[in-house]
């Protein structure tokens, strides 16, 4: 059982690795998209990477659903701070928009 679980980890990529070290954790198995709580997503990109979190607010406190990171190409790293928050912004919509479909969110971001 060990050595699958060492395969499947090194199978994810770079791309989803934060969001399996949050699953190990218990995060990722209890947390149920909830009709109709306030749902947002918060993105933050730095120098080499973009990052984003969808989370819900339930019973006031802000509950992750789904994390996204993603390192910067090259080109993408000669962007100025602002057009890196729009990217940040923009992946992960279109990486978890099966949760967001048909849906009200708030974005936050620190540099739009």
């Amino acid at each position: 059982m060990a050595n699958s679980n060492h395969c499947y980890r090194a199978n994810l990529g770079r791309n989803n690795f934060s969001f399996f070290r949050l699953y190990r954790r218990g995060v990722g198995k209890s947390n149920d998209v909830v009709p109709y709580a306030v749902t947002a997503i918060t993105v933050d990109a730095s120098g080499a990477a973009i990052g984003a979190v969808l989370e819900q607010l339930i019973n006031n406190s802000w509950q992750p659903l789904a994390l996204f990171s993603r390192q910067l190409t090259d080109p993408e790293r000669k962007c100025c701070v602002f057009d890196r928050d729009l990217l940040a912004l923009y992946l992960p919509i279109r990486h978890i928009w099966c949760f967001i479909e048909d849906r009200h969110f708030i974005a936050f971001a620190d540099n739009i």
